[in-house]
Formats: C-alpha cells, sequence, structure tokens
C-alpha cells in the first residue's frame, strides 16, 4: 500500500517531465544547415580569441549541445535511409 501511494505523489513530477520534453524536442527541429552555420559561428568566436571567458564557456556549452543535436539529425537520417532500402528490397 505505501509503494502505491509514493507511486501515486510521483506521477505529477513524471507527467510534467513528459511534457517537458515533448516541448523541447518540438522547439529543437531546426534544420541540419541552420544548427551547423551557428556552430561554425560559435567556432569562429571561440578561435577568434577575443571573447572574454565569461562569454566563452556558454559559449563552448552551446556548441557541445549543437554538436550532439547534429549527431542525433545525422541518426536519425541513417534509419530513415535504412528502411527505406529495406522496405525497396522487399
Amino acid at each position: 500500500m505505501l509503494h502505491y501511494k509514493m507511486e501515486a505523489q510521483r506521477r505529477p513530477y513524471v507527467r510534467y517531465r513528459k511534457l517537458c520534453y515533448n516541448t523541447y524536442m518540438a522547439k529543437k527541429s531546426v534544420n541540419y544547415q541552420a544548427l551547423q552555420t551557428e556552430l561554425e559561428a560559435i567556432l569562429q568566436q571561440l578561435q577568434s580569441g577575443d571573447i572574454s571567458i565569461d562569454d566563452a564557456v556558454p559559449a563552448y556549452e552551446r556548441g557541445v549541445a549543437i554538436v550532439h543535436d547534429l549527431e542525433d539529425y545525422l541518426k536519425t537520417a541513417e534509419n530513415k535511409i535504412t528502411e527505406l532500402q529495406a522496405k525497396l528490397e522487399e
């Protein structure tokens, strides 16, 4: 009985977390070219050396996030191509 009560108390958080994730994924739907352009701009800014450390750290963090988004984008595209090839071979 205690387990059920604890689970019921956690449910609103789980629903909220799923809602936040879905909202995040919807906002994340940027095309590959836009992400690549933003990453190149960040790299130029960091390599120029004209950026303060206070600005460099968030820029670096954003760059890492973009790299992960680009990797996810490419994996998704690769999976779609694999599925299409499998359908053509059937």
